[in-house]
């Protein structure tokens, strides 16, 4: 695979966390969440993991790079949409279904919010902050218009209101830090809008939001009208749910000094590169040296430094699970236990063993358990939810530790990228050998039974790499 196709793989990977970011964020923080928007980008060099597979067909991501919907247009005498909500309150799901007249052509819209709640400003297109913070809770503007059918889980309550632009079919999710989904209905020109809406602004300014809502048909936006409205329909092409599969067949998995081939690593070109990696050493300490600690080592210095104690200790992870309570009918959240977190030190060795330069190679592997059961199989336990989802029903997610987002290295001693989305990224000379270092922080209740894995998610490519870990104290 070339890197440009990586790129465009990640770039869209990052379109559906930022989508997913806005329809399920439930997680509280200690780091402030424009710190964690920008820690995603910087996994832009890195096969990010997903549990679950999302596959929707090319017309979704199209019609949120159009930024859709209509306004100030002298609507048609005929209603073009049908807009329809089945709610189970006993169920807690709600249904959504969209029907426009058939052979009609909806065309792409801009969407126009003209009334936002006081100090709101737009810090990426659709998206609405306190003070415009990159990446703070508040209002997502998107359209909607490519949908037929869609069934939304965890509904505490649905209602209907009439505005006078549009009528809005509102889907309330209590305990979610995005709390309202609403469906603005223009259905005499056949177009939607959706809004999620943060918990945080008060029922009274989100419908000021919805009924200052414009929207603008754009048909210069699609010349060839290829744009096909609520086209897609799961009962024909249902989004798939991945089943993955978590046993690591014994030929994945390798020691220390064992080497393996560093799939992310390409020339000037783009072209693959060959790198191969291996683990040297790995040993675990009470706290961080700081004096290691600075703005070539580390993506976010100051976010980081002020993390840190001043002898290098890292805080206490406190796993707060996020589940769904049948009997309350809301998202609650429940801290399932404190944890100690150690510093683990990991020392690895490169070489280009190829005639070209390696100019951009990942060093971005993640930890993870294996555990071997009685038929000698083993299963990966790769995430937060992994460890909890045998003991707690109806899990919805819960906190990662701030310095281990996604289980991966926040200290890198040798970025050929700094400050930029590549930090975690080395560069290599023909026939050049580079020993590099890589910081984990890492809650104590994974230390037993620990790996890293290299590639994950790309199949044939894994490589878990079991670790002989000393505990070197400070």
């Amino acid at each position: 695979m070339k890197k440009r196709d990586i790129d465009q793989i990640l770039e869209n990977l990052g379109e559906f966390i930022q989508e997913e970011q806005c329809e399920y964020q439930e997680t509280e923080h200690v780091f402030s969440e424009r710190y964690r928007n920008k820690k995603e980008r910087l996994l832009n060099s890195v096969t990010a993991k997903k549990r679950l597979s999302l596959h929707r067909p090319a017309f979704a991501a199209a019609s949120v790079a159009l930024a859709v919907v209509l306004s100030g247009s002298v609507y048609a005498a005929v209603k073009l949409l049908n807009t329809k909500v089945d709610f189970d309150k006993d169920k807690y799901q709600a249904s959504v279904s969209n029907d426009i007249k058939e052979d009609t052509y909806i065309p792409p819209i801009e969407i126009t919010a003209r009334y936002l709640p006081e100090g709101y400003e737009e810090w990426e297109e659709g998206k609405y902050s306190y003070q415009g913070e990159f990446g703070g809770n508040g209002l997502s503007i998107l359209d909607a218009s490519g949908t037929k059918t869609e069934t939304f889980q965890d509904v505490s309550g649905y209602e209907q209101r009439d505005f006078a632009n549009a009528k809005a079919y509102i889907l309330n999710r209590e305990g979610y830090d995005y709390s309202h989904i609403v469906f603005l209905a223009f259905e005499e020109s056949g177009h939607m809008v959706v809004i999620y809406a943060s918990k945080d602004i008060p029922d009274e300014e989100l419908w000021k939001v919805c009924e200052n809502i414009s929207i603008t048909e754009v048909p210069e936006q699609d010349p060839d009208r290829t744009f096909k409205a609520y086209s897609y329909d799961p009962a024909a092409e249902a989004m798939e749910t991945e089943i993955v599969d978590l046993t690591v067949p014994h030929d994945k998995i390798v020691g220390m000094q064992d080497s393996f081939k560093e799939i992310f690593a390409f020339t000037n070109t783009g072209e693959p590169a060959e790198v191969r990696a291996k683990v040297t050493e790995a040993s675990v300490k009470e706290g961080v040296d700081l004096s290691l600690i600075n703005e070539g080592t580390v993506a976010e210095y100051q976010e980081i430094k002020s993390f840190l104690g001043k002898d290098g200790s890292l805080p206490d992870h406190s796993v707060l699970a996020k589940f769904w309570d049948e009997a309350q009918g809301k998202l609650v959240q429940q801290e399932m236990g404190i944890y100690p977190v150690k510093y683990l030190e990991v020392t690895m060795e490169l070489e280009n063993t190829g005639e070209e330069d390696a100019a951009d190679v990942n060093v971005q592997p993640q930890f993870c358990n294996l555990i071997q059961g009685e038929d000698g199989t083993y299963v990966a336990v790769l995430g937060e939810e992994d460890k909890l989802s045998a003991s707690v029903e109806n899990l919805r997610g819960c906190d990662s530790y701030e310095l281990s987002v996604d289980h991966l290295p926040f200290y890198f001693d040798s970025s050929a990228f700094k400050n930029t989305s590549h930090f975690f990224n080395t560069s290599l000379k023909a026939g050049e050998k580079k020993t590099v270092h890589l910081g984990f922080a890492i809650p104590e209740q994974w230390l037993d039974d620990l790996y890293l894995v290299y590639h994950q998610g790309s199949g044939d490519d894994e490589v878990f790499v079991q670790l002989d870990v000393a505990d070197s104290g400070n």
